[in-house]
């Protein structure tokens, strides 16, 4: 038998000696899924029980984890799913990791939506991915039925992987959702109908090539090329998001988009004023230039 804090303790300082991000972290979060259970339980049951012990075959099946975590696999990847939103998402090597950032599109689009008087809401995600944002939207918009009794929703949500589109898809299925219709596509407006929608929501690829370049090398080496990099100097996608935006929202419809953090002003540069109106930057929680704000006039 093994000592499961001497083994944490061990493999910490391994990671950290390979430059693996939040080693300790890590450690402890692929033990606690060895031993199938949260990581908050694990460290009670350490304090509880310092001596805590591991068979050597569970060990062996950890083993495999940690050497994957030693060759900067994220955390994610490994365990196969991510928490968004306080929710939990599956993710594989075609769906982009999910980020606190993106969080604040939904806190957003629930802020300006909890007013209106929008008895069936209808919302899409442009680039879906893992299906975070369209389903943890229609999750929360169900909860808003408390204050808003006759408010119904339905998405549509496009990725151009159907590996992706999957992913989302199971998602939907664990979540218990069932009013999105997931779709094939690309960014343009192709099979998205006009002034359709009160809501749009996308966090396209926006990285350019020189970034993608100096990215670290647990997103380099492990998230898919596809959904980080955009052309045209990493403008492209958001620049035609912003045109399905404009072709498909209702008047008065909100549009909300993730993007890179010097891309701010090239953003706002590209809405035609005579479609939008009170368009603005909202800044991430380190103060960086990240969401675009916009409403379809």
């Amino acid at each position: 038998m093994l000592n499961v804090k001497q083994l944490i303790l061990q493999h910490a300082e391994r990671l950290d000696a390979l430059s693996v991000d939040s080693p300790r972290l890590s450690v402890e979060l692929l033990f606690a899924h060895i031993l199938q259970m949260s990581r908050s339980d694990l460290l009670k049951e350490l304090m509880l029980r310092p001596g805590l012990s591991l068979e050597r075959e569970i060990y062996t099946q950890a083993l495999e984890l940690l050497q994957r975590r030693e060759q900067g696999e994220p955390i994610a990847y490994i365990l196969g799913e991510k928490e968004f939103y306080g929710r939990n998402f599956k993710v594989n090597y075609a769906t982009l990791i999910p980020r606190p950032e993106t969080e604040l599109i939904i806190d957003y689009a629930l802020a300006y939506l909890k007013d209106k008087d929008i008895p069936t809401l209808t919302f899409a995600d442009l680039g879906t991915g893992s299906g975070c944002l369209a389903i943890t939207l229609s999750l929360e918009l169900d909860i808003l039925k408390n204050t808003h009794k006759n408010l119904k929703s339905f998405a549509t949500a496009l990725d151009i992987s159907s590996l992706a589109l999957a992913t989302a898809k199971n998602n939907a299925n664990y979540h218990k959702c069932s009013n999105i219709l997931f779709c094939q596509s690309d960014l343009t407006k192709a099979c998205l109908q006009p002034q359709k929608f009160n809501l749009i929501v996308s966090n396209p690829p926006y990285v350019s090539e020189a970034e993608y370049k100096d990215l670290d090398r647990e997103v380099k080496n492990f998230e898919p090329y596809s959904a980080l990099v955009s052309d045209q100097n990493g403008l492209a996608l958001p620049f035609k998001a912003i045109e399905t935006a404009a072709f498909s929202l209702k008047s008065e419809g909100l549009f909300l988009m993730e993007f890179g953090w010097w891309q701010g002003e090239q953003i706002l540069n590209a809405l035609n004023p005579e479609e939008w109106k009170d368009a603005k930057i909202i800044k991430d929680l380190s103060g960086l230039d990240r969401i675009l704000f916009a409403v379809k006039a």
